[in-house]
């Protein structure tokens, strides 16, 4: 594959997936980060805090995005410039998420094109949401 695989890119285009946070995905990622921050390991301290349990650790996200761009996209040869995700609510153990993406630009003098993307659990409920640049090399 060449750099003019941009080509295969168009603005508007839309990718949507859905993932489970189950109890072995949450595991895995806890003991990969080593981040044993109370608010991720307790329910009972969580919920002081005022959430409804322990939260699952808000950069598991960016696995998501990982999959989006080494699986989803229709081209293979792109990095990731640059990667911004505000977090909005929390994620829970169980919870159901959908990623939707969409293409906003496309840069093809640099071969650079981005993506807004948002993170939605039941009830439209917005847990992150940011954009992407990446570059076809």
């Amino acid at each position: 594959m060449t750099s003019s695989n941009i080509k295969l890119i168009k603005i508007g285009e839309k990718y949507i997936h859905h993932f489970t946070i189950n109890e072995n995905l949450y595991l895995k990622f806890l003991n990969m980060s080593n981040d044993n921050n109370p608010m991720h390991l307790s329910d009972i301290f969580a919920q002081s805090h005022g959430f409804d349990s322990k939260i699952v650790h808000g950069n598991i996200l960016s696995i998501f995005l990982s999959y989006l761009i080494g699986v989803i996209l229709p081209i293979k040869n792109i990095v990731i410039i640059s990667q911004k995700i505000l977090f909005k609510n929390p994620i829970y153990v169980d919870d159901q998420i959908s990623l939707n993406a969409k293409i906003i630009a496309i840069h093809k003098s640099v071969n650079v094109f981005e993506l807004k993307f948002s993170f939605d659990k039941e009830h439209n409920i917005c847990i992150g949401n940011g954009s992407i640049q990446l570059k076809v090399v």
